[in-house]
């Protein structure tokens, strides 16, 4: 699974393949070390719902505003269609410039709304000095209500 990026950071870096491979590998011995150790806080849940759910939100809106705004919607198309068999249909165009992002802030802000402010006010969460046995009690209550 760490091959792509192993392969982008070799292609448009120039890194030795084991160089990025170690430091890939680092990272994902420190996450699991991490989740084993505090897995009975939550740790596991938490980084679910931050890096898998909200996550791809943010790096999604990010992105599609970088590639059709800031890399302009004709230089986008040109690229997406460079080296292609097959051609994407015109419609898609003018659905990545617009109706992606604004669909994606929109989902953005609902959950600023709705979620994201009981969660970073730390709502319905006991005080951090409370410890408990039971799995995952400080943590999944503060991102899992």
């Amino acid at each position: 699974m760490g091959t792509p990026v192993v392969a982008f950071f070799r292609e448009e870096f120039g890194y030795r393949r084991e160089t990025v491979a170690w430091v890939v590998g680092g990272v994902a011995m420190t996450f699991g070390v991490l989740t084993m150790l505090w897995f009975e806080y939550g740790f596991l849940w938490e980084w679910d719902y931050w890096a898998g759910t909200f996550g791809l939100a943010v790096m999604a809106a990010i992105e599609v505003v970088l590639f059709m705004w800031v890399f302009k919607p004709d230089n986008a198309w040109r690229s997406l269609h460079e080296g292609a068999d097959i051609r994407i249909p015109g419609i898609f165009k003018f659905i990545m410039t617009y109706v992606t992002p604004v669909y994606l802030l929109v989902i953005l802000g609902w959950w600023t709304v709705t979620e994201a402010l009981p969660i970073l006010r730390l709502e319905g969460v006991f005080p951090p000095v409370v410890r408990s046995r039971r799995r995952g009690e400080f943590y999944v209550h503060a991102s899992r209500r």
